[in-house]
């Protein structure tokens, strides 16, 4: 059985509105900038003390839990518009081989 976009597997026609914040990753995120604030000047003097690749490296591997992950072009798109994309390169197919 296929699941439609906004209904979960209780049938909870509502879902969770669209925009909604998740609570955990909230108290995650609240919990993580506490503790930065309280060991920020501790953070400083390590930060000073890396050399310059070490600084890079970190910052990469921050950024990995920062930014959303870069998600393929055809990640993005709907089952109907995978659909027509698929349409078009039969017929895009067929015209080549007549």
């Amino acid at each position: 059985m296929k699941f439609k976009k906004g209904i979960d597997s209780r049938r909870n026609t509502s879902g969770r509105p669209q925009g909604a914040k998740n609570k955990s990753t909230d108290q995650l995120r609240k919990l993580l900038q506490d503790f930065l604030e309280s060991k920020l000047p501790e953070l400083e003097t390590i930060w000073s003390g890396l050399e310059d690749k070490e600084k890079l490296n970190y910052i990469d591997k921050l950024l990995k839990h920062i930014l959303p992950t870069p998600q393929d072009e055809l990640m993005r798109l709907s089952n109907e518009d995978l659909d027509r994309l698929i349409a078009r390169l039969k017929a895009d197919q067929s015209l080549k081989i007549a």
